[in-house]
């Protein structure tokens, strides 16, 4: 395995990626969902840049399709759609009403066990944030997954084709 080296640009990029996270956190705007699919994407980006053959035609559609679905949930926030942010409340109350129903002895466990929503206690604020994170960043990250997929399968299948008729 090669030894990692980094350059002053590297450095220089990376400090460029810790300031927009820090800006983000301060900015009252930041639309809830791009946590999770931009700190995924971010280190797609190192492991875009570090990979090669096969998995960096994965990387490369990642980044393509997850800075797609990005842009497209940015578009649609500033739309706002009202159907559209209403589905994570659904799921928020799903979540917290099939809680209630577990018996007494599981809240002790849960407690123990660090889980985070305590159904006995109305839900905190941290606790809406993460539910929120996941409903909106969770299919954002699936479609680009599967667009990776999609590009790692179609960059080898074509490789194949080309190949044959060259020689």
């Amino acid at each position: 395995m090669q030894p990692h080296r980094s350059t002053i640009a590297g450095m220089m990029a990376v400090v460029v990626f810790v300031a927009l996270d820090c800006f983000a956190l301060r900015t009252p705007e930041f639309y809830i969902g791009f946590w999770l699919i931009g700190g995924v994407m971010q280190v797609g980006l190192f492991a875009l840049l570090r990979s090669r053959g096969r998995s960096r035609r994965f990387w490369f559609g990642f980044e393509l399709t997850g800075l797609g679905a990005l842009l497209a949930y940015a578009a649609w926030c500033r739309a706002d759609y009202r159907a559209f942010n209403l589905w994570p409340y659904a799921i928020l109350e799903r979540i917290y009403s099939a809680l209630q129903d577990l018996p007494p002895d599981t809240y002790q466990w849960c407690s123990e066990h660090g889980f985070l929503i305590d159904p006995r206690k109305p839900l905190r604020v941290y606790e809406v944030v993460v539910a929120f994170e996941v409903a909106y960043g969770l299919p954002m990250l699936l479609l680009a997954v599967g667009g990776g997929l999609l590009a790692a399968n179609f960059g080898s299948r074509r490789a194949q084709l080309v190949a044959p008729s060259a020689t």
